[in-house]
């Protein structure tokens, strides 16, 4: 894996610390001891807002079904932020995209990701490698 001049920063939101615990782990298991990545757990939706606005990550794995403030929800307040608009966002969701979509009435951007839940180290590899690659090709 390619050096970055600065860490990849990894914002996992899920109202169940131990579902963010497990992101992280699998996220410090790909990065093997490197260190390439700065990584930010919040299991409160409206805490993590302000997260996002202060570090500006470059990827949030984002719980669907929170207490508080739903996933499709804080993805709005996100996207209304000119400084977080570069930053990718993969959903963590028993359900798929169709159906968040139909049953929010919402229309997601192309780029958004989703794993299903249980999430595998495997989803996370493929979600995270995609994203080195964007920004390889972007710097």
């Amino acid at each position: 894996m390619k050096r970055f001049s600065n860490k990849i920063k990894v914002l996992i939101i899920d109202d169940q610390p131990f579902n963010n615990f497990i992101i992280k782990t699998f996220i410090e298991k790909i990065d093997n001891g490197r260190n390439e990545f700065e990584i930010f757990l919040e299991s409160d939706p409206e805490k993590a807002l302000k997260i996002a606005e202060e570090k500006i990550p470059d990827i949030i794995f984002l719980d669907f079904d929170m207490p508080k403030m739903d996933g499709i929800e804080f993805y709005k307040k996100i996207r209304e932020k000119p400084s977080l608009k570069d930053t990718q966002i993969c959903f963590i969701s028993a359900f798929d995209k169709n159906f968040i979509e139909k049953e929010k009435n919402i229309k997601l951007e192309n780029d958004v990701k989703f794993i299903s839940k249980p999430v595998k180290l495997e989803d996370i590899r493929n979600i995270i490698l995609d994203l080195i690659n964007k920004k390889l090709y972007k710097d």
